[in-house]
């Protein structure tokens, strides 16, 4: 049985269907795969809904999603969640592919479920091994 988006992830939120869709096409949605990019359309998107509001839990989960990757990375700069997660990876396609599985871990959070997340989840080719500078 094929499950929909909100049923897998047990939430109603149209933020997490348009990443989940985006997940399969990053360049058609944010122009490329780079984590920045996707950064600047994630942040113009909240700035949109701080003025237009709605009611997707997910989103107001998501306000706090830099906490949460500097968390996983034990990192506490200002430098913002994407340059966290471009400095621990080697390529454009890594960085998104850790966004996602980031995005996908944070979820639970909106079902208030105890649940040990961040680095426990990655394969070990996403594990941060050096610093990687733009």
């Amino acid at each position: 049985m094929c499950l929909t988006r909100q049923q897998e992830f047990r939430v109603d939120s149209s933020l997490l269907d348009f990443l989940l869709l985006a997940e399969k096409r990053p360049g058609m949605y944010f122009g490329s795969d780079n984590v920045v990019d996707v950064h600047r359309t994630l942040h113009g998107w909240m700035m949109h809904r701080s003025v237009v509001g709605d009611n997707d839990p997910f989103a107001d989960i998501f306000g706090d999603f830099h906490a949460f990757v500097a968390d996983c990375f034990d990192d506490n700069r200002t430098s913002g969640w994407s340059a966290m997660i471009a400095e621990n990876t080697q390529t454009d396609a890594e960085g998104f592919t850790l966004f996602m599985t980031l995005v996908k871990d944070l979820q639970p959070n909106i079902l208030n479920v105890s649940h040990d997340f961040c680095l426990q989840a990655l394969t070990p080719s996403q594990i941060p091994t050096r610093p990687h500078h733009l």
